[in-house]
């Protein structure tokens, strides 16, 4: 059972640290949090005063974010749409891709990551957290190379760069390990 926090009067999962760590960065802005899932980064950075677009293909998880979106203070925008086909003339000061571009093929993420550095204001940030090829074979769709994230990110600023294995999962429903390496990375746009 992952473990969870309390946000105004509703309990949703706890962030990812990386996720935290954007309050090192941002304490205000716009945030586009792509295949947002259930919502806990999107309320979670709402709840600190951050304006979010929440991108989520599953209607079923949208509809729950966008319910306990109600109970807080907060402002989400929820959008029902697979990031792959999204598209957007505004730009934001972070956006995040927990945990979902390696559900994409390689030739996806390639052209996902050139939208998402596009769409960032100068001096904003991207938020990546994925699985590497440290983990069984096919245990997704593309599980990255460790520092691969830092490659395409090369013209930005690294600002903090992981590779580790996570904590134990609670009886994963895809039949793969208990815990399973994962790059995380954050990287800011140059600003001129």
């Amino acid at each position: 059972m992952e473990p969870k926090i309390q946000i105004g009067g509703i309990d949703i999962v706890q962030p990812r640290q990386i996720v935290y760590d954007i309050l090192k960065y941002k304490t205000r802005g716009r945030v586009l949090d792509l295949g947002a899932g259930f919502g806990r980064h999107s309320l979670f950075l709402a709840s600190k005063g951050f304006t979010v677009t929440a991108i989520e293909k599953e209607e079923a998880r949208l509809l729950r974010l966008e319910q306990q979106a109600k109970n807080l203070p907060a402002d989400i925008s929820a959008v029902c749409a697979d990031m792959t086909e999204f598209q957007t003339a505004e730009t934001f000061d972070v956006i995040i891709a927990a945990m979902v571009l390696h559900y994409l093929q390689k030739k996806d993420i390639v052209v996902m990551i050139k939208k998402m550095k596009e769409w960032t204001t100068a001096g904003g940030i991207n938020v990546i957290s994925a699985y590497t090829d440290q983990n069984p074979i096919a245990l997704r769709s593309y599980q990255f190379k460790v520092n691969e994230l830092k490659e395409y990110y090369a013209d930005w600023e690294i600002l903090q760069c992981e590779n580790s294995l996570g904590a134990p999962l609670h009886a994963p429903a895809d039949g793969g390990p208990e815990r399973r390496w994962s790059s995380q990375m954050i990287a800011r746009k140059p600003s001129s």
